[in-house]
């Protein structure tokens, strides 16, 4: 009262006006609780938004193989046979894969070295940038090429110095036998395969398959 005196204010509406002053403090309180309810749903689409740019967001699936995927499936696992064979073929005789009708064999056998060489430095240059190689593509085959593709080049690396020194290569002057020994090699080898495919197929003969998946 002696605030309102100090005012000028008559005491005959000091009180009404007190009164009137405690009983819009609560409605300004409750209207400052309201608001801050209010702005809470801003605060948690914002802290969403935070997270989501943060990285704590679900991570996207990967992508499909698309089509040069496949296409560099195709083309490894078709050069690196080649390759092999023609690497055996300079280990055994000194010379890489005969010409052929117009030169298409030997023309076959050049591409197929640049094929498998690309495939090679895709998987080098993937290591050195992603820390993998490429990825596996379509039924894993084009991780398959690149297996090949190195293998391959890995043989080549080892045989064509070991030709240079006469270690392999003709079989009259080199000093190890490429053909006997890989003759020696088959008749080890051949055994153990037809028993494992003999053995794989008494296994498929004897699994019993039901009848409604026949149909």
């Amino acid at each position: 009262f002696f605030f309102f005196s100090s005012l000028a204010i008559p005491p005959m509406l000091a009180v009404p006006m007190f009164l009137l002053g405690l009983v819009a403090t609560p409605q300004s309180a409750t209207s400052r609780h309201v608001l801050s309810r209010a702005s809470s749903p801003t605060c948690s689409i914002e802290s969403e938004t935070a997270e989501t740019q943060s990285g704590t967001a679900p991570a996207k699936p990967p992508a499909e193989p698309g089509f040069f995927a496949g296409f560099g499936a195709a083309a490894g696992l078709v050069a690196a046979p080649i390759l092999l064979f023609s690497v055996y073929n300079v280990a055994a005789t000194g010379g890489g894969l005969d010409p052929g009708p117009y030169g298409l064999l030997g023309a076959i056998e050049g591409v197929s070295y640049l094929a498998v060489v690309g495939i090679a430095g895709a998987g080098l240059v993937s290591k050195a940038s992603k820390g993998t190689g490429l990825p596996a593509g379509p039924l894993g085959l084009l991780g398959l090429s690149e297996g090949l593709s190195f293998l391959s080049l890995l043989l080549a690396v080892l045989v064509f110095p070991l030709k240079e020194f006469g270690v392999v290569g003709d079989p009259q002057t080199a000093a190890v036998d490429v053909p006997a020994l890989a003759a020696a090699v088959g008749e080890v080898v051949s055994p153990l395969v037809a028993s494992l495919v003999a053995a794989v197929t008494s296994a498929v003969e004897q699994i019993d398959l039901p009848q409604g998946s026949l149909d």
